[in-house]
């Protein structure tokens, strides 16, 4: 990145006044901020998250092990490698089902801060 400075910021960046040189080209509003809403207070709102997410793990967990034993028990299927293929993306599409499903409502509905969180 190549930095092109006039005297004038020069002498600014001299004189120590780099926080002024960082605010130019930042426009400023006199309208406040808008204020933080929790929208995951609502309890129809987590009860309906869970929900979503609840079906996806069954679903998911349901599926991959409904491939993964096609795969492992016909022996037609292991013959191809694009079906291996399939059994070994079934496979970790399970263990992404069973390690990462179940936490991702717990960090994004703010549980994860408490259950997982290391004291001392």
């Amino acid at each position: 990145m190549l930095l092109v400075t006039t005297g004038e910021e020069t002498r600014r960046m001299a004189d120590g006044d780099i926080e002024e040189m960082m605010m130019i080209g930042h426009q400023h509003t006199d309208k406040p901020a808008a204020p933080d809403v929790d929208v995951m207070s609502h309890t129809w709102l987590v009860a309906a998250f869970g929900l979503l997410y609840a079906s996806v793990f069954v679903l998911g967990l349901a599926g991959n092990l409904t491939v993964i034993y096609v795969v492992a028990t016909r022996r037609c299927v292991r013959t191809s490698c694009r079906n291996v293929l399939i059994g070994n993306l079934a496979g970790a599409d399970v263990l992404l089902c069973l390690l990462a499903v179940p936490f991702t409502p717990l960090s994004g509905l703010g549980l994860g801060r408490v259950a997982f969180t290391c004291v001392g």
